[in-house]
């Protein structure tokens, strides 16, 4: 599969792969070893994050010559201490922590551990439509932000026309509240529904 994306889009392309947590640190190896004429970019969650086992794969990937970054954290959030330390070990290339479940105010006060360790910061997003735009928001403010994950699900109501794709590139508005409105109709009609929003007085 990998081999067959890689066809599809091309040299020039930058091909990045999620594991989910999949394989063993011996398998993922064996990823790497097959897959060495993909040029891939990253490996994300290749196996479940612990420190032993990070410096190691990162050890195998140098020994190798490669340059591809170790991405991990989306399910750390509840240990983020355990997870900072396998980043200041060098065991952790992009730290991914969900926008959601960390919070953009948490995020932005793990800046200094993303400048201390020269980590990338590209937070997880997936299952909300406006997480998204608050990671975009959040890359314009981070210097070390690699990417942001965009869900491509809708949500009716939210107005997010000053945002745009260019050159592959997500375009962030300078307007306020993330660049975001509701629509007043679609509130309106949300609020007749007999089993709809609840507001309160």
């Amino acid at each position: 599969m990998i081999r067959a994306v890689r066809e599809k889009i091309g040299p020039e392309r930058t091909l990045l792969i999620d594991a989910n947590n999949g394989y063993t640190p011996e398998e993922a190896q064996e990823v790497i070893l097959q897959t060495e004429d993909c040029r891939l970019e990253w490996i994300e969650e290749p196996f479940p994050e612990e420190k032993e086992a990070c410096l190691a794969f990162k050890r195998f990937l140098q020994e190798r010559g490669k340059n591809i970054l170790l991405a991990d954290g989306e399910g750390a959030t509840s240990q983020p201490e355990a997870f900072t330390e396998i980043v200041r070990a060098g065991g952790i290339d992009v730290v991914q922590f969900d926008m959601r479940a960390y919070t953009l105010t948490r995020w932005a006060r793990y800046r200094s551990v993303l400048e201390e360790t020269g980590a990338l910061a590209a937070p997880h997003n997936w299952g909300s439509h406006l997480s998204g735009f608050y990671v975009a928001h959040f890359g314009r403010a981070c210097p070390q932000f690699a990417t942001d994950e965009i869900d491509p699900m809708e949500m009716p109501g939210v107005i997010a026309e000053g945002y745009r794709m260019q050159a592959g590139r997500l375009v962030v508005p300078e307007a306020p509240g993330f660049g975001l409105r509701l629509d007043p109709e679609t509130y309106q009609v949300a609020l007749r529904q007999p089993e709809a929003w609840s507001v309160a007085a």
